[in-house]
């Protein structure tokens, strides 16, 4: 008899979902109380719905740093 494989990472999240948890991560502890509660909560509410070039321009939100997004 032979047995199926086990995927090499049985519990490895898609590519997508494995992003959207790390910008969500990144966005609850930017290090800033303010952009903490700001970003998190934007992006555990929003971040599933948007696209592939709109988790783009928030990953580029998040490298431009708390003075950016405060100013």
């Amino acid at each position: 008899m032979s047995e199926t494989p086990a995927p090499p990472h049985g519990n490895a999240l898609p590519a997508r979902q494995a992003r959207i948890k790390k910008l969500i991560y990144r966005a609850s502890y930017t290090g800033m109380k303010e952009t903490d509660l700001l970003l998190g909560q934007f992006a555990s509410r929003y971040l599933p719905d948007l696209s592939d070039e709109e988790l783009d321009m928030f990953e580029a939100l998040l490298e431009a740093g708390d003075p950016k997004i405060l100013a």
